[in-house]
C-alpha cells in the first residue's frame, strides 16, 4: 500500500513540474539586453582579445632591449668494452657533464622597425578596443530585433 502511495504521490509531483515549469513573467527590453550582454560568448572572448593586446603592447616585444639566453646542456656517455685477451675481461665506463652558456644579442640600429613594431602593437590594441563596441552594437541590434518580434 505504500508503495502505491508513493507511486501516487510522484505522478501528482511530476505532473505538477510539467503544468507549472514555465512561468509567464514578462521582461522588459533592457533585462533582455543585460541578460544577453552578460551572457554572449562574442563579448567574452573580445575582453580576452583586449587583455592580450595589452599585455603584448610592451617594449620588449619590440626588440628594443637585448636579449639573454641562458643554456645548460648535458653530455652523458656510457661505454662497455668486453675483451676476452685483456686481463680485464669486461670495463664500463660512464661519463657526464654539465655545459654552461650565456648568449646574448642586441640590435643597435634595425632602420627604425622598433618603432614601427611599437606603433603596430598599440594600433592592434586600439582594434581589439573598438571590437569590444562592434561585438557590443550587434548584441544589442540582434537582441532588440528578436524581443520587438517576440
Amino acid at each position: 500500500m505504500k508503495k502505491i502511495n508513493l507511486l501516487f504521490f510522484i505522478f501528482i509531483w511530476s505532473i505538477g513540474n510539467v503544468l507549472f515549469a514555465q512561468t509567464e513573467k514578462a521582461i522588459t527590453l533592457s533585462e533582455a539586453i543585460q541578460m544577453g550582454l552578460e551572457n554572449n560568448y562574442q563579448i567574452k572572448i573580445a575582453e580576452k582579445q583586449v587583455a592580450i593586446a595589452q599585455n603584448n603592447n610592451v617594449w620588449q616585444n619590440t626588440g628594443r632591449y637585448p636579449s639573454v639566453d641562458f643554456n645548460l646542456r648535458s653530455n652523458n656517455s656510457f661505454t662497455r668494452s668486453n675483451n676476452p685477451a685483456s686481463f680485464i675481461p669486461e670495463v664500463s665506463n660512464i661519463s657526464g657533464g654539465i655545459t654552461p652558456s650565456i648568449d646574448g644579442r642586441w640590435t643597435i640600429f634595425d632602420g627604425f622597425k622598433v618603432d614601427i613594431n611599437k606603433t603596430r602593437l598599440e594600433e592592434l590594441e586600439l582594434q581589439s578596443k573598438a571590437q569590444i563596441g562592434v561585438a557590443i552594437e550587434n548584441n544589442i541590434q540582434a537582441i532588440m530585433l528578436s524581443y520587438y518580434q517576440a
